[in-house]
């Protein structure tokens, strides 16, 4: 099981695992749940995962202002922000995106509602691939970038990202559980513009209109506020995660896998 205990830099893991299904097991930054259920049959990790039905409107969201201190791209930190960051969780699309049923936000900092564009992760409809938006221009515009392999409906996929702020780099790599191997190559690459840090709510499901809604079951969110390697995040897919302040424990950066890392 992973160990996210000594890990200074992580400072959120979503694992739905409570009757309430909103809780942070490391920081304090607890959600507020808007329709979703815990789901005890498909989930990954644990007993439980959380899951989004876009007819209902699903999502769970938490404001800027009430995210831990340090929490990455929050606005309201002002000088102090810390502008990197990464993340990972497990996705099963219940419907796939498509363009029928229109895009599924994923994990966002993102509110169209206002010039709120700061980060999402989202399935794209017109490829049913994983997608990188970063905001710019006082939050009024975006930058975007799209994995090179379709998703397909009702099969768990690891979804990592990555950016880091002083070099607008950034990645996203996924896991097919199904073919029990890599979807395909990491993507990687470097952004043209600088992320706006807008006000925008953390949102799993959604954006924080809402809208976007997804068809999907989440399980073991996690979010730190550096870049993380890929190597980290293949080791929490596997569950095998355990930092320690003092040294890194069990990072080896071997994954086994035929794709390079990020860093």
């Amino acid at each position: 099981m992973n160990d996210f205990s000594h890990d200074n830099n992580c400072v959120a893991v979503w694992r739905f695992e409570t009757a309430g299904i909103t809780d942070d097991s490391k920081g304090t930054n607890t959600l507020t749940n808007v329709g979703a259920d815990p789901e005890l049959i498909i989930k990954k990790e644990g007993n439980q995962s959380a899951r989004f039905i876009r007819a209902n409107s699903d999502y769970m969201h938490i404001a800027d202002t009430a995210l831990d201190t340090g929490f990455p791209l929050k606005q309201s930190d002002g000088t102090s922000t810390r502008t990197d960051i990464s993340g990972c969780f497990w996705c099963y699309f219940d419907v796939k995106p498509s363009v029928a049923v229109k895009n599924y936000a994923l994990l966002c900092k993102y509110d169209y509602s206002f010039n709120g564009r700061t980060l999402m992760i989202r399935g794209e409809a017109t490829s049913d691939k994983i997608s990188i938006f970063i905001g710019y221009n006082g939050g009024a515009s975006s930058e975007s970038d799209y994995f090179s392999v379709s998703c397909d409906a009702t099969n768990w996929y690891h979804v990592g990202f990555g950016y880091r702020a002083s070099d607008k780099t950034y990645f996203i790599c996924v896991y097919d559980d199904n073919a029990s191997a890599a979807l395909g190559a990491p993507l990687t690459g470097t952004f043209a513009e600088t992320i706006s840090l807008e006000s925008a709510s953390v949102s799993l499901g959604a954006t924080g209109n809402p809208g976007l809604h997804a068809n999907a079951y989440l399980d073991e969110v996690v979010v730190w506020n550096v870049k993380k390697s890929i190597g980290d995040i293949e080791k929490v897919r596997k569950g095998t995660y355990n930092y320690n302040e003092g040294g890194n424990l069990g990072l080896g950066l071997n994954t086994g896998l035929s794709f390079a890392m990020g860093g």
